[in-house]
């Protein structure tokens, strides 16, 4: 019932702003019964559906590590389940505000590291039981392969903030914090 309920914005806006329902999922995600973690990352597909619930639930940053181990537990043992984690993963990659702010600072650079390994892990067993599948069981390595290359390709950059108190600036690189330090920072010591 609460899966056909996810569907709704209205009870999605309500569902995450309870933070007793958002700890209850990270709970449930953490189960070891693979039905009830499937049908509660399904409802969190449906949740992530609706942008104002998918953007609280990043705000939250308790729910993507969780889900970034379903990921990698699942793996290829359970593709069904992997699809599923990879297909809520991917909704969280885009966030659309008003302001300058993006998808990457609702996202823990640790968490984005480990997502990498998992996804790249995932990608080589994959890949590795292609040329031995069956044709139906291609069908579904390929369908998992397609969710993996598309949250590769828009999984959020790692942010590294520039650590002098009260400047707030944000870089995709070490190469660019330094540049900046350099520009803004060098003569204030």
């Amino acid at each position: 019932m609460l899966s056909n309920l996810s569907r709704h914005a209205v009870l999605c806006n309500e569902f995450v702003n309870d933070g007793t329902f958002l700890e209850a999922l990270t709970v449930v995600l953490d189960h070891t019964l693979r039905d009830l973690v499937f049908y509660s990352v399904g409802i969190i597909i449906n949740i992530t559906l609706h942008e104002e619930s998918r953007q609280k639930i990043l705000e939250q940053d308790i729910i993507v590590p969780k889900l970034v181990d379903v990921l990698r537990d699942s793996n290829i043992e359970d593709i069904d389940l992997s699809k599923v984690a990879a297909k809520a993963l991917h909704n969280m990659t885009s966030v659309k505000t008003g302001s300058k702010e993006s998808v990457s600072n609702y996202w823990n650079n640790d968490t984005i590291k480990k997502l990498e390994e998992v996804l790249e892990s995932l990608g080589d067993e994959l890949d590795s039981i292609m040329d031995v599948a069956s044709p139906s069981e291609l069908e579904e390595i390929q369908s998992l392969r397609r969710l993996i290359n598309a949250l590769n390709n828009d999984i959020p950059e790692p942010i590294i903030c520039c650590p002098v108190e009260g400047c707030g600036r944000k870089f995709k690189n070490q190469e660019e914090l330094n540049n900046h330090m350099i520009r803004r920072h060098a003569k204030k010591k």
